[in-house]
């Protein structure tokens, strides 16, 4: 799991200066499963990421109904 952090983490650097210099969003979609996740051993550092990912600035967590309200607004 703490690859897949770093790796998330790595992602959102590149995808956020991206953003930055296109002057538009970008998404960071995460592939992640119950099964593979949800272990306990897992969970710690899933959980810390989110909450890294939730203290960048420009990070949205969306739903795929509030992007689209956004892409039509």
């Amino acid at each position: 799991m703490a690859s897949y952090a770093e790796q998330m983490r790595d992602a959102f650097g590149w995808l956020d200066g991206e953003a930055k210099a296109a002057g538009a969003g970008r998404m960071l979609p995460l592939a992640i499963t119950p099964y593979i996740m949800g272990l306990p051993y897992r969970i710690g550092a899933f959980e810390d990421l989110l909450a890294w990912l939730a203290s960048r600035d420009g990070a949205w967590f969306a739903t795929g109904g509030e992007m689209l309200d956004a892409w039509r607004g």
